[in-house]
Parts: C-alpha cells; sequence; structure tokens
C-alpha cells in the first residue's frame, strides 16, 4: 500500500506539468541564447569572455533541463501503466472472488433443504430429480472416459469399479436411495480421490446437495458391511504368519517374530488445525496394523487415546511361539515409542547404550518405514481423508476404515499407482502426538524386557554368522 500511496503521489506532481507547453519555451530560449551568442561584444576581450563563459552556462543548463524534462515525462508515462496494470488486476481478482463466492452458495440458493441437515432426507420433500435425458459428469465418466482418465480422476479402473458395484449391489432395497448404485458409487469415489467441496460435487453430478452425504452415508455403510470383514483381517493360519515373519526378517535383520507395525495417526473433522487442544470429538484417532506388503490388517477408531493390542486378549498372543537359538520368543507387533512394552509389543530403545540396543533400534527404524509407505499410498490415494469438508467423527472414522479397505482392495489387484497424487502433502502432520506417555505398568513388563534384550542380542549374533 505504501508503494501504491508512492506511485499515485508522483503522479499526481507530472500532472501539474502534462498541460504545460515546456518544449516550445525551451526552444524559445535556445534561439534567445543563440542570438545572443552572435552579438557578444568584439571590441572588449575581457567582456567578450565573461559573456562567453555565461552563455556556456546557458546552454548547458539548458541541455540538462532539457534532458530532465524527456526523462521525467517517459518515467511518468511508465508509472502511469503500472498504475493501469495493477488496477486491472486489483478488479480481475475482486470479480474472480465474487464469481467463486457465487458458485459455492448457488448449491444453497437451489437446494434450500440443506439447512435441515440434521433431518433425515427421507422426512424432507425431495428436491426435482435430475431428468434423465439431462447428460451430466456421471454419463461422460460412464461412456467417454478412457482408462487413463479413470485412474487420474477415481484412482481406480473400470473393472474394478464393476466388480465394486456388483458386490455393493447384493442385498440393496431399492427404496434405500432414489439413485443408481454405478452412480452412488461414482459420487462416493470422486468425493474420496478428490477430497473436493460437497457443494461441488452436487453441482457436477446434477444431485442435491444435502443427497451427497446421504450417498457418502450409504456407500460407507453398504462397503463395510459387505466386504469390511473380509478386507481388514488379521491373519488366522500359521502359514501367512511364517510369510509376515520372514519378509520383515529379509527387511529388517530383525529375528522372525514380528508380525505386524502398529501405526497411529489423527484426522480432523470439522478443519481444525491438526495436533491443537481440543474437547469433545472433532477429531479422529485411527490406529491400524500394517503388514510386510503395505496391507491394513486391522483398524479400530478411538475416541480420546489409542488403545490397540493393550488388551491381554489380542490376535498375536494366540500364534503359535516360534524358537530362535533353541529359545520360544512370542511374536510380536512393533508398536510406537510412547507405547508400553509387553511381550507382543515391542519398541525401541529409548536411550539405547549397548551395542545391541543400538542394533535392536535400527531394525525397527528399518520396520518403521512400511506404515510410512503405506499411509503415503493411503492418503494419496483417498484425499477425502485430508480434507476441511465439515464431516461428522462418527462418519470420518468408518470413511476412515472403508479408505483402509479400499487401499488393499487396489494393492490386492495391483492397481496402479502414481506417487504425484500425494503431491506436496506433509503426511507427518497426521501422525498421533501422546499427550503423555503411556506408562501403565503390566504383570508382563519384566518378561518383555527380557524378551527385547534376548531379540536385541540375537540380531548381533545374526549379523556375525552372516560374515
Amino acid at each position: 500500500m505504501d508503494y501504491l500511496e508512492d506511485e499515485m503521489f508522483e503522479e499526481h506532481l507530472d500532472e501539474e506539468y502534462q498541460n504545460l507547453d515546456i518544449e516550445e519555451g525551451l526552444n524559445k530560449l535556445e534561439t534567445k541564447i543563440n542570438n545572443c551568442e552572435q552579438s557578444i561584444c568584439k571590441s572588449n576581450k575581457v567582456l567578450r569572455r565573461k559573456q562567453e563563459l555565461v552563455l556556456t552556462l546557458l546552454k548547458t543548463h539548458l541541455h540538462n533541463f532539457q534532458f530532465l524534462v524527456i526523462t521525467k515525462k517517459r518515467k511518468a508515462q511508465q508509472r502511469w501503466r503500472r498504475r493501469q496494470a495493477m488496477l486491472r488486476n486489483l478488479f480481475i481478482q475482486i470479480l474472480w472472488e465474487k464469481q467463486t463466492n457465487c458458485l459455492q452458495t448457488l448449491p444453497m440458493i437451489i437446494n434450500p433443504q440443506i439447512l435441515f441437515r440434521g433431518v433425515s432426507s427421507t422426512k424432507l420433500e425431495r428436491a426435482e430429480k435430475p431428468k434423465e435425458n439431462n447428460r451430466d459428469y456421471f454419463d461422460s465418466i460412464l461412456q467417454t472416459f478412457t482408462r487413463e482418465q479413470w485412474l487420474e480422476t477415481l484412482h481406480i479402473s473400470r473393472n474394478t469399479f464393476s466388480m465394486l458395484c456388483k458386490r455393493l449391489n447384493q442385498n440393496v432395497s431399492k427404496a434405500e436411495v432414489c439413485y443408481p448404485v454405478e452412480k452412488r458409487v461414482i459420487i462416493s469415489l470422486y468425493a474420496f480421490a478428490t477430497g473436493t467441496s460437497f457443494h461441488y460435487i452436487a453441482s457436477l453430478f446434477n444431485v442435491p446437495l444435502i443427497e451427497i452425504r446421504e450417498i457418502l452415508k450409504w456407500f460407507v455403510k453398504t462397503f463395510l458391511k459387505q466386504m469390511g470383514s473380509s478386507l481388514l483381517v488379521m491373519p488366522n493360519e500359521d502359514h501367512e504368519f511364517l510369510e509376515i515373519r520372514t519378509a520383515f526378517q529379509q527387511a529388517s535383520y530383525m529375528p522372525p517374530v514380528a508380525v505386524g507395525v502398529l501405526s497411529i495417526f489423527e484426522l480432523s473433522v470439522d478443519g481444525k488445525r491438526i495436533g491443537a487442544k481440543v474437547q469433545g470429538y472433532d477429531r479422529v484417532i485411527v490406529q491400524v496394523i500394517i503388514d510386510d506388503r503395505l496391507l491394513f490388517r486391522k483398524v479400530e477408531i478411538a475416541g480420546n487415546k489409542p488403545s490397540l493390542f493393550l488388551r491381554n486378549n489380542c490376535e498375536v498372543n494366540y500364534i503359535r511361539w516360534p524358537k530362535i537359538f533353541g529359545r520360544p520368543v512370542s511374536c510380536f507387533v512393533a508398536a510406537p515409542k510412547d507405547y508400553p512394552l509387553r511381550t507382543w509389543l515391542m519398541k525401541s530403545y529409548d536411550n539405547p547404550k549397548k551395542t545391541y540396543e543400538f542394533d535392536f533400534n535400527e531394525a525397527m527404524d528399518n520396520l518403521y518405514i512400511f506404515p510410512d509407505v503405506a499411509l503415503q499410498r493411503l492418503f494419496g490415494r483417498w484425499k477425502i481423508l485430508s480434507s476441511s469438508e465439515f464431516i461428522e467423527s462418527q462418519l470420518k472414522g468408518n470413511i476412515a476404515k472403508v479408505c483402509c479397505a479400499l487401499h488393499n482392495l487396489l494393492e490386492e489387484v495391483e492397481e496402479f499407482y502414481d506417487d504425484n497424487w500425494l503431491g506436496n502433502m506433509d503426511i507427518s502432520k497426521y501422525s498421533y502426538t501422546f499427550r503423555s506417555q503411556l506408562t501403565q505398568y503390566y504383570d508382563d513388563c519384566r518378561e518383555a524386557l527380557e524378551m527385547r534384550d534376548f531379540l536385541a542380542r540375537c540380531i548381533g549374533w545374526s549379523q556375525k554368522l552372516d560374515e
């Protein structure tokens, strides 16, 4: 603003001289000087020399003054052009903001039912349904989209989409939602993949805004009912655990007893800053177990603080204990550093001092790479997890489960994934920050410490045997 005021002040000064015919006056003055030079006194040499010096000074002053006027005028024109460009850009920016606000509020004007968001849509008078002969974005996707467009827009191939619609169409009541299953699934996948506002999705697919939330709720509920239990499940066979343990051993030099990695992240439900001091349920804590193939084996939603696998009756306790150097060792899940240590829940040393302790921490760091990559692919595929759109906490938690299940489905069928989908998103800001370390004492604490020391020494022994 200071720069703009200076420009306006200089232009105001220039305007005072714009209407004056300065060039004509300067030309007359130059003519007079030349005439005076011709009429210099030739009799008196002293007087003649003085007159020549005076005329020389006048000529120099006149030349400098002419140069100054011309330069000043050119700079004034340049400032005037800059001023016009700034005003034009300001006008375009204001016009763009007005247009954006208009597009965002237009669905609210067309569909006043969204003011009753808390009331079920079945109790409201439905807005006029889109006519079948009106072609919308849904028709374009089905009829004109190529394979690349399917993957870039919905992050899923058409074959996988058809299989998904076939599974979700089973045991679905026709009166449940008034739109075809294919359109409901495409709208849901578009919201999941893009994370854009519901206002924009409603106008894009020619659907009332209140129906978008209902379609999302239907998709989440139906997907978890039809496919959730089969996609989000811990291994139940010894050979599955053996494959996971072997893969983790090859990736980290950890003895073959790790069966998963525990990762915790939190999502905002109303666009507030992640990590801020919050009250109530305006955030969702998601706890996941990730295996060697970057699959989410188990997903739980916590209200206040994470507690996954702290209970004694967890699935890992039922795994048969393998023997390492002749000693039976419990299989474990790699846990965050603030988690308590248990026989089936291992974490790194807080303050390593001995060589085998550093070796164990290095092996654990290699295991922690798996959830980092898995979460990058999860957030890259489904932008709704990082969206600032208001979504109730219970629905946001179920959406997180569906995203993990869809991730598993696409990984199983080896669906294409583009690293550019993640963009510049910083996944670390969604990591759960422990408000206080979970230091509760458990009966197996001493046994867990001995087990960790034994595993840490095994790493050193294995490396010496390899050498």
